[in-house]
């Protein structure tokens, strides 16, 4: 449902010089993107100040060839979905919720757990109701 990967590049001693290098390589009009269908996009710390506390602690957390990895848990990922409110993403919500990848109930408590402050939780239920819909 998404034609996008955000890579958020973690770690002290990155070279953003040579990550930026490969943007154009995997990026939205590359071969990469032609050939597999989807491109990757460098993102920062602005992505995720609205995570819920935890967030790296539930995420999945992999190596590949010597690069740590951190993949957000689909609750944060739907946490982010609904705050962010644009219709691609209220879209993804919906295709998750009907095909079973999520399960209402449980984003809702998700939600109801992790949100700072009573109206960025009622913003974000009204999203999920709009993609329950």
């Amino acid at each position: 449902m998404t034609e996008d990967i955000d890579l958020f590049p973690l770690g002290e001693d990155l070279d953003f010089e040579m990550l930026a290098k490969h943007d154009p390589e995997l990026g939205l009009q590359s071969d990469f993107f032609a050939r597999h269908g989807f491109y990757v996009q460098r993102v920062g710390d602005w992505t995720v100040m609205g995570q819920p506390a935890g967030w790296q602690e539930r995420a999945l957390h992999f190596d590949v060839e010597g690069v740590q990895a951190l993949v957000l848990h689909p609750l944060d990922l739907a946490y982010n979905k609904l705050e962010a409110g644009r219709p691609k993403d209220i879209d993804f919500m919906r295709e998750g919720l009907n095909c079973k990848a999520y399960d209402y109930v449980e984003v809702r408590d998700f939600i109801q757990k992790h949100a700072p402050d009573h109206d960025t939780r009622e913003l974000i239920l009204e999203k999920l109701h709009q993609a329950a819909a």
